[in-house]
């Protein structure tokens, strides 16, 4: 008995099975996933701009963190790769993006994660940063007044 045409019938069957379960999948087990990039140090004036990178035209961008570590909430949707995130209280806050269609529907998987850390300055370190420019204005409007004063002489 020949062995060769079941071989084949079952090679058929298996291929098709595959296509239909193919079919049954979600796009997005087979797209590309987003790359996410942005400030790999810590953050200290709470404004900071993440870029990515992927094969869709329309992404949605998501936020998760923060004082509260709050749910998850979306940033950004729409066909830009980059976007400036400002007014962020000190915390730890984790981004991530993916590919989705004009319904909103995933094309992709979320990318891995970006952990960003705010620590804004001290509020001693910004009065002395202040200071130390009203000192410099003070100084300059001394200068400009006295060499004013010298050359009218």
């Amino acid at each position: 008995m020949d062995e060769r045409p079941r071989t084949r019938n079952s090679l058929k069957t298996c291929q098709k099975n595959i296509l239909f379960l193919s079919l049954l999948l979600p796009s997005y087990l087979w797209a590309s996933v987003p790359v996410l990039n942005g400030p790999h140090e810590t953050v200290n004036a709470g404004y900071f701009q993440l870029n990515w990178e992927g094969e869709g035209e329309r992404f949605e961008l998501q936020e998760q963190g923060g004082e509260t570590q709050a749910g998850t909430r979306t940033l950004y949707t729409g066909p830009d790769t980059a976007s400036a995130i400002s007014g962020r209280a000190d915390g730890s806050y984790r981004f991530r993006v993916r590919q989705i269609n004009a319904q909103g529907q995933a094309l992709s998987p979320w990318s891995q994660a970006l952990t960003v850390d705010v620590v804004h300055h001290s509020l001693a370190k910004a009065f002395g940063f202040f200071l130390l420019g009203f000192l410099v204005f003070i100084s300059t409007v001394a200068i400009v007044l006295a060499g004013t004063r010298h050359v009218s002489r």
